[in-house]
């Protein structure tokens, strides 16, 4: 199946390469692909700083081989300020590309250019980093809801102990407040236990 892809108009890229004549090269390809170039950086070690200055949509990497340095400020800046990478590279060994993959990369590609392989390429990146992306924001909410739970769970039981009441009564209360406050549950859940951890001398 062929997909045709609009052209990517005002898509802004971060270049990165330490060698001033493919650097050139990749700056031409990616500019016919339709592509504008936020910043052209020649030193890796720059690159969280470059993305944080200039706040490309994507990040393109060129490099003989991925240096431990680099992939070190790719797993930094996906700490920092995520965005798609793709990373084109001499080095095919799939150690390499594990390694390059862990770290934040959303697309390795093995050097051997065309405008079109160029553009394949970065919409890849997007694809997957949109793709990780989700699939990160589901676990995080998984987890904040279950940590969520634990609390309301821990402040249901101190309200039924000091007022007498059954588990229904005092989320009733829980949710009374909040909404009377605008708050989520947790949150007064979390002032309940807070006051209570005061009160009883907890730390």
């Amino acid at each position: 199946m062929r997909v045709n892809l609009n052209m990517p108009t005002g898509t802004t890229l971060l270049l990165i390469d330490d060698n001033g004549d493919r650097r050139s090269m990749f700056k031409q390809l990616l500019r016919e692909s339709g592509y504008t170039i936020a910043a052209s950086v020649n030193n890796p070690a720059k690159l969280v700083d470059a993305t944080r200055q200039h706040k490309p949509d994507a990040i393109v990497i060129s490099t003989d081989k991925p240096s431990r340095r680099l992939l070190t400020e790719i797993a930094e800046l996906q700490e920092e300020e995520r965005r798609p990478i793709v990373l084109f590279s001499e080095d095919d060994n799939p150690e390499t590309m594990q390694q390059a993959v862990a770290a934040g990369v959303n697309a390795y590609i093995v050097l051997g250019l065309s405008s079109n392989r160029v553009r394949t390429a970065v919409d890849l990146a997007f694809v997957n980093f949109r793709q990780t992306e989700t699939l990160r924001l589901k676990v995080i909410e998984v987890e904040t809801a279950l940590r969520d739970r634990k609390v309301i769970e821990r402040a249901k039981g101190i309200i039924m102990q000091q007022r007498g009441i059954d588990e229904a009564a005092a989320y009733a209360l829980l949710r009374d407040r909040a909404m009377r406050r605008a708050l989520r549950i947790a949150e007064v859940a979390r002032m309940v236990n807070d006051t209570n951890d005061m009160l009883t001398g907890v730390s």
